[in-house]
């Protein structure tokens, strides 16, 4: 299941036929007493959006978006990110066969580098000097 089973209440709405997922969504909530304890509540919870796949809320409003202008016949995409919204756009684009340009900050961190070369090491990365 994804955010797609929330469809209905998108705008504008997405037809079945259209709506991409890399399994985004229904992530859980979670309980987390020791933290409400130090700030003197009864209880916290927090959505756990590092289970979405690629471990980001990013993947949900992309889902969206991208479904979106699948629908309106565009194929080619292009992304500024300073690392998680490239990563679920290179996830979405393997996926669906997308074409993507990923222009990614000269400052962004080793780890988030490491997990884009792991999903990808095609010549679709150019970094900035922002």
């Amino acid at each position: 299941m994804s955010i797609w089973k929330y469809s209905d209440d998108f705008i504008p709405q997405i037809e079945n036929d259209f709506q991409l997922s890399v399994g985004e969504g229904n992530t859980p909530l979670e309980s987390f007493p020791a933290l409400a304890t130090r700030f003197n509540l009864d209880n916290i919870y927090l959505k756990r959006e590092d289970n979405n796949p690629t471990g980001s809320h990013k993947d949900r409003g992309l889902a969206y978006h991208l479904s979106y202008y699948i629908k309106k016949g565009y194929r080619d995409f292009v992304i500024s990110s300073s690392g998680n919204s490239a990563i679920s756009a290179i996830r979405f684009a393997r996926k669906y066969h997308l074409n993507l340009d990923v222009y990614l900050s000269c400052k962004i961190s080793d780890s988030k580098i490491n997990r884009i070369n792991n999903i990808t090491k095609e010549d679709l990365i150019h970094k900035t000097n922002l």
